[in-house]
């Protein structure tokens, strides 16, 4: 018989993909010069959209859909790392190349139980690929 958990998702940090950018003066930074010719600095809008709150059961998909300000190229299978009840699982890639929001699934496995919720960890795991 399958077990049940509840994913009472809690993020440990944001995502961070964007790289911080530093100017020499004021006129380069009006400019998009600095770190990168025409480089302007962007607003963290790195988002996670989490599945909905409730309790799943073995075979449903959880969908986490990562959003960029800006189209991301995706190769390879990158993913997300979880922690299920202390132990790692992967939300594995699924689509979004060469768009802004990146999907990645996570399939709930016979034995997944956690009580207290799982929860995504910081880093996009490349595993191999590239962003």
């Amino acid at each position: 018989m399958a077990q049940f958990f509840n994913p009472i998702l809690k993020i440990i940090s944001v995502l961070v993909l964007i790289s911080s950018c530093t100017f020499d003066s004021a006129e380069e930074e009006a400019n998009g010069g600095g770190l990168f010719t025409g480089h302007r600095p962007a607003e963290n809008a790195v988002t996670l959209s989490l599945p909905s709150d409730q309790t799943y059961k073995e075979n449903d998909r959880l969908k986490f859909i990562v959003s960029h300000p800006y189209s991301l190229q995706v190769k390879g299978t990158p993913r997300l790392e979880l922690d299920i009840n202390g132990s790692t699982a992967y939300a594995d890639y699924t689509s979004g190349s060469a768009s802004k929001s990146l999907v990645f699934e996570y399939l709930i496995q016979n034995g997944d139980n956690d009580s207290d919720g799982i929860e995504v960890m910081p880093n996009i795991d490349l595993n191999g690929g590239d962003i």
